[in-house]
Order: structure tokens, then sequence, then C-alpha cells
């Protein structure tokens, strides 16, 4: 059996048949006829070339951790992608991105039906009426057989009402004459209220732009409307983060209403309770005059309102560049 011997450090176990090194190298026994052991060739840690558990160097490729010139720092650029213009963003378009990754969520083709209004009710019964009241214009003179109208220049106006009240004419120049039946003013009760159902807009589609994503289409984007560049990422695709929401219903309102029959009166008393002249229609000026049938017939409360109102408009543009 043969030593060999170590440099310091080393230390050396012998055994029959072999030797082990501390410093991992093995030395193979003398053959048999006491030469010195075949050569075992180059040694295995010295080469990655031969299989081995020791491997050899390694070819790291591309290193995918630095981002091309000019790409976003929270996208990995390939080697071959063109540079990101200034004001622009480089991202991933994906089905999902990334936990953490996701830029925005950005949609085109909103589809954003009219609220639905709920029904307008009353209580057909108003709340108080009042009496009619009647405009009468005072003319200069009347025609007319037996003086039924007024005709001529205008004087001046007044409202009647069931009051007995001086003729405004001061003489038979003047005559007066209703131009309508009458209205009469009256309350309702209030309406039920309006409760509108406003249905959640949805989207044609949606996109994801996201900053890492295992697998998509990689474009640049910018917010706003905006031109894209003139090569590279020329297929501007212009879609939307928000939406401005003004729909709803018009308010539930309540309408009085009535019809009159009032009829414009002369009468000579002061009290206007005695000694009826029995003119209508034109009447001359002088005495007394008032309206009779003032009550309003037909008096009534109906509900409007509830129709839809407003609507719903894309916000917040986002400006999506590709390559065509």
């Amino acid at each position: 059996m043969k030593f060999i011997a170590l440099g310091s450090g080393s230390a050396v176990v012998g055994v029959a048949g072999a030797v082990l090194i501390a410093a991992c190298t093995v030395v193979a026994p003398e053959d048999a006829t006491g030469g010195d052991a075949p050569d075992a060739g180059p040694n295995p840690s010295q080469s990655g070339d031969a299989t081995t558990n020791v491997p050899g160097p390694v070819d790291s490729g591309t290193d995918l951790s630095t981002p091309a010139p000019d790409a976003s720092p929270d996208v990995e650029a390939g080697p071959d992608w063109p540079p990101v213009p200034d004001g622009f963003t480089r991202v991933v378009l994906a089905e999902n991105c990334a936990p953490g990754s996701e830029l925005f969520t950005a949609h085109e083709g909103l589809i954003a039906p009219p609220a639905t209004c709920s029904s307008c009710d009353v209580d057909p019964t108003p709340l108080t009426v009042n009496e009619c009241t009647v405009d009468v214009t005072r003319y200069a003179n009347s025609r007319g057989g037996g003086g039924w109208y007024c005709s001529g220049l205008v004087v001046s106006t007044y409202v009647a009402s069931s009051t007995c009240t001086p003729n405004p004419s001061v003489n038979f120049d003047a005559w007066s004459a209703q131009t309508s039946w009458g209205e009469a003013a009256g309350t309702c009760n209030p309406p039920t209220p309006q409760t509108p159902t406003i249905p959640a807009v949805t989207w044609v589609d949606t996109v994801h732009g996201c900053s890492s994503a295992p697998a998509g289409k990689t474009c640049i984007y910018q917010a706003g409307d905006v031109d894209c560049p003139a090569s590279d990422y020329t297929s501007k695709r212009l879609l939307f983060t928000g939406v401005s929401d003004t729909r709803g219903c018009s308010d539930c309102t309540a309408t009085f209403e009535s019809t009159c029959r009032a009829t414009l009166t002369r009468w000579v008393s002061t009290d206007c309770s005695t000694n009826r002249s029995g003119d209508t229609g034109c009447i001359p000026g002088g005495a007394y005059v008032k309206l009779v049938n003032v009550n309003p017939i037909e008096a009534r409360c109906s509900a409007s309102g509830g129709e839809p109102t407003g609507q719903a408009t894309q916000s917040d543009a986002v400006t999506l560049c590709c390559p065509p």
C-alpha cells in the first residue's frame, strides 16, 4: 500500500485497498503488479462538459429584470420592444394580472338603460276649492243688438268676483264684458313620492391593463383622449374607466283642475241683493257688478311626473395604443 503525502491541513486515513482523503481527492491503489494505477482521466470537477454531479458554468441569457430603454419600470421589456414615447406607459393586456400588478380596468361600449319610474298617484278630491273669478275688459263702446257684446277701444281691465263692487265704468260710454267663463284656484293633497330604479350599467368590452401578467399583448397607454404615435404603436383604442350618471325620474306633482261657468251681472242696489238690472254680456257703466254661479264644477286633482330624466355617459378616457 502506498501513502501519498498531502499538504498541511489535509487528513489522510489509510484503508486497505483505497485511500480516502478529506480534501475530496481520491487516489486509486496500485495495481497488483506494483505499478501505478491507470490514469483516471481529467478531473471531473474541472469541467462542466462531462456528465457529473458538479455543474459547469451556466449561460444566463438576457437579463429580463432590467427594463429596456424608455420602458415602464413596471413592465419587463423584451429586447426587441420599441421605445415608449413620452407621456405613455407600457402595459400588458391580459385576462388576469399578476397579484398587485393591475394598472387599470377600462371599458368601451357603455350600455345604460333609462331609469324605471314609479307610478305617480294623488287623491282626486281637492284639499281646498276657491270660487271662480273672471277677467273683465272695459271697452269704449258697445256694438250689436241689445249690447250683448262689446267692441272698440279697450279702456282697462279688472277681476270680477262674487263680491258686489261698483262698476268701474263711470258713465255709459264705458262698457264691461267678461272674456271667459272664469277660473278657480285650489289645492291638492301631496302626491306619492317618486322612487326611481336605476339599472346597472354594463359594457360591450372590458380591458385589464397589467404591469405583469403570465401572458398578454403589450401596448402603451395614456390618460385622456390623445393621438397614438406615428409608428410602432399606431392602433388606437379609446377606453373609459368611469361613468357620469344623471339618470333619474321627474318628481311627482299634483295639479288642481276645475271648470267654471261664472257670469258677470249688473245690479242697482249697493249690495247686489235686489234690483238686478238683467244686464249680462256687455254691461253699461255705472251701478254695481258681481259674478254669479261662482262655484266651480268638476273640481279635481290629478298627478303627473314620473318621467325618466338624465343619462349616463362615459368618462375618464384612456387612450390605448397597440402595434398594428
